[in-house]
C-alpha cells in the first residue's frame, strides 16, 4: 500500500516539475516574433514532450493502481516514438538548423527543405499512435507506411546537411565536428536497427538500438554542442 502511494507522490512530483518547465518554455516559443525552422522544431518537440509526460503519468498511475485496461506494448511503443523521436530527435535536428551554420561557417540551412524535413516527422508521429493504439490489429505494413514520411525527411536532411558540410568555409575538422559525424552515423545505424527489429524479433536489436541512439547519437551530439556552446557563452 505504501509502495503505491509513493509512486503516486512521485508521479505528481515529476509531473509538477516538468509542468513548471513546459509552461514558460511554451509561452516563450508561442510569443517569439521570429519565425524560423528551429523555432517550429522546438514547438513540435515541446508538444511531443507534453505527450510523453502525459503518457508517463498514466503509466505510473496504472502501475500503482491498475485502473486501466490497455495494450501495454502498444502504449510503450507510442511512448518511445514520441519521446525518442518526437522530443529528442526533433529538438536535435531543429537545433542543427541554426547551430551548425553559425559555429562552422556553413551556408544557411535552406528554409523550404527545413520545413519539409519537419513536416515529415510531424506526420509520422501523428499517424503512428493512431495505428498502434487501434482496438483491431492492423496489417504491419501500415506501420511502415505511416513511418515513411519521417524516413523520407531523414534522407532529405542527410542529403542537405552533407552538402552544407562540404560547402563550409572553415575547412578544418575539429573534435566537435567529429562528434557530430559520430552522432549522425550512429543515428542512421539506429534507424536501420529499428527497421530490422520486427523482422528478426531478437532482444539483442532492442539493446543495440538503445546504445546507438542514446549513446551514439544523442550523447555524441550533445557533447559536441557543449564543447562549442559553453566556451561561446563564457
Amino acid at each position: 500500500h505504501l509502495h503505491r502511494w509513493l509512486l503516486l507522490l512521485a508521479s505528481f512530483s515529476l509531473g509538477g516539475a516538468l509542468t513548471l518547465f513546459i509552461i514558460p518554455v511554451s509561452l516563450a516559443l508561442v510569443r517569439a516574433p521570429v519565425v524560423h525552422p528551429t523555432l517550429w522544431a522546438m514547438r513540435l518537440a515541446v508538444l511531443s514532450l507534453i505527450a510523453v509526460l502525459t503518457m508517463g503519468l498514466i503509466f505510473l498511475g496504472e502501475y500503482a493502481h491498475g485502473f486501466l485496461d490497455m495494450d501495454r506494448h502498444a502504449m510503450v511503443g507510442v511512448h518511445l516514438v514520441w519521446g525518442l523521436f518526437g522530443w529528442v530527435g526533433t529538438l536535435m535536428v531543429g537545433v542543427s538548423f541554426h547551430v551548425l551554420p553559425m559555429f562552422y561557417m556553413m551556408p544557411p540551412f535552406p528554409r523550404p527543405q527545413a520545413n519539409r524535413i519537419l513536416g515529415g516527422p510531424a506526420t509520422s508521429w501523428a499517424l503512428l499512435p493512431l495505428l498502434l493504439l487501434t482496438v483491431t490489429p492492423l496489417p504491419f505494413w501500415l506501420t511502415w507506411l505511416a513511418a515513411l514520411p519521417a524516413l523520407l525527411a531523414l534522407l532529405l536532411y542527410g542529403k542537405v546537411m552533407w552538402g552544407l558540410f562540404r560547402a563550409r568555409k572553415r575547412k578544418k575538422w575539429d573534435v566537435t565536428l567529429r562528434l557530430w559525424q559520430v552522432g549522425y552515423l550512429c543515428g542512421g545505424l539506429s534507424i536501420l536497427v529499428l527497421a530490422l527489429w520486427p523482422l528478426l524479433e531478437t532482444d539483442l536489436l532492442r539493446y543495440l538500438f538503445a546504445v546507438l541512439f542514446l549513446f551514439g547519437f544523442v550523447s555524441s551530439i550533445m557533447t559536441g554542442m557543449l564543447y562549442r556552446i559553453i566556451p561561446f557563452l563564457t
